[in-house]
């Protein structure tokens, strides 16, 4: 019998429902955001969404979540001092970088932040599954490395 059909107690044999990991998709682009959204849905994830840093911030303090995916440039802040924001708050957090406009020096800011990926859009999504796959099977191997 799987663990779907058995109750939650079901006398010593307790069924252990299994949690989705949560991503933050923090993209002002709103189709973009959509997408990437569905995406992650699809491929059994939670999907949270935010358009720019404070709604970000908010939904980070809220709840935080396994894996952000981050972009660079937000209509209220810069991704990457969002980045740090969250790193030096929660170190072991993981982050994917992307933009549309990035430069090496910008890539470089971003690992040196903490990030664990930083990718050009437009993202190729088979790409970018295994990608958050990687990264949340390494939230259950253990703490990401300090920079």
């Amino acid at each position: 019998m799987s663990c779907s059909r058995l109750p939650v107690d079901y006398g010593l044999l307790r069924c252990q429902r299994s949690v989705k990991k949560t991503v933050l998709v923090v993209e002002d682009e709103k189709l973009i955001r959509w997408s990437l959204a569905q995406n992650l849905a699809l491929w059994g994830y939670e999907p949270m969404e935010a358009g720019d840093v404070a709604s970000a911030a908010e939904s980070a303090l809220g709840r935080l979540p396994d894996l952000v995916l981050l972009d660079l440039r937000l209509p209220d802040g810069n991704g990457i001092e969002l980045l740090r924001k969250l790193r030096s708050e929660h170190p072991s957090i993981r982050v994917i970088m992307m933009t549309a406009h990035g430069s090496p020096e910008d890539a470089l800011a971003a690992m040196h932040s903490g990030a664990l990926r930083f990718l050009l859009k437009p993202i190729n999504m088979e790409e970018l599954r295994g990608i958050v796959r990687d990264a949340l099977e390494s939230v259950d191997s253990g703490p990401q490395r300090e920079h």
